[in-house]
């Protein structure tokens, strides 16, 4: 499953849309690089006190290799291999005259999340 969260602009002449982040998720599926990006909370929030309203994503990171001879997660689970937490990154998008954009303490998780998605779609 791969999916997108867009902010959309909307004027009298025109409407713009533009990708802050794509996700994936393909758990349930029988490859052994098991990756999931799955959004977990979506707020609207005035981050940095201007006066405009900014957007807070929560994602769920899940990342495991899973070993030969093993096809999926519940077989995993099913011999006792160790299975990693999933993390929880924490994304602010400020807006801004051009739109959203990522504010400085969120450029990082921002470039980990779009590593994991490339990854996922080589």
């Amino acid at each position: 499953m791969l999916g997108a969260i867009s902010a959309m602009r909307v004027t009298p002449r025109r409407i713009e849309r533009r990708t802050l982040l794509r996700w994936v998720d393909n758990l349930s599926s029988d490859e052994h690089d098991l990756i999931s990006i799955l959004p977990q909370a979506l707020e609207a929030v005035d981050v940095n006190g201007d006066g405009r309203v900014d957007l807070r994503i929560r994602l769920g990171l899940f990342h495991m290799r899973l070993p030969k001879g093993v096809v999926d997660l519940e077989q995993a689970q099913e011999q006792g291999l160790p299975i990693p937490k999933t993390t929880t990154v924490t994304l602010d998008f400020l807006q801004g005259p051009d739109g959203f954009s990522p504010d400085e303490g969120s450029r990082a998780g921002l470039r980990a999340v779009n590593g994991m998605v490339a990854q996922r779609l080589e």
